[in-house]
């Protein structure tokens, strides 16, 4: 009898069945790009699993759902999260002069 979660060699986690040499390839790519953010990490992996939404973007969240599953696991160590700043408003730049350089 199979367990639940689990089909022939195939894992489920966070809505996706997984081969083993998918989660293998997971764990490879958090290895070899250390210096990558989570949301980078997550493109780099919906990327290569052709893991998409309907609408054809990428399912991040879900990836990171993988990602945080498999560093509880003790499978992989994930980088620090990164403070996000975000851009500045546009309509804040319209009031700045912009510089003529030197004259």
């Amino acid at each position: 009898m199979a367990k639940v979660g689990v089909q022939e060699d195939n894992i489920l986690l966070c809505g996706r069945w997984f081969t083993e040499q998918e989660l293998e390839d997971v764990k490879y790519i958090v290895r070899m790009f250390p210096n990558l953010s989570r949301h980078e990490l997550a493109n780099t992996i919906c990327e290569g699993l052709s893991w998409v939404l309907p609408n054809g973007n990428y399912k991040i969240e879900s990836c990171y759902q993988l990602l945080e599953k498999l560093e509880k696991q003790s499978e992989i160590v994930l980088p620090q999260k990164r403070k996000y700043i975000p851009p500045e408003n546009p309509k804040s730049n319209q009031d700045r002069v912009p510089s003529r350089g030197p004259t």
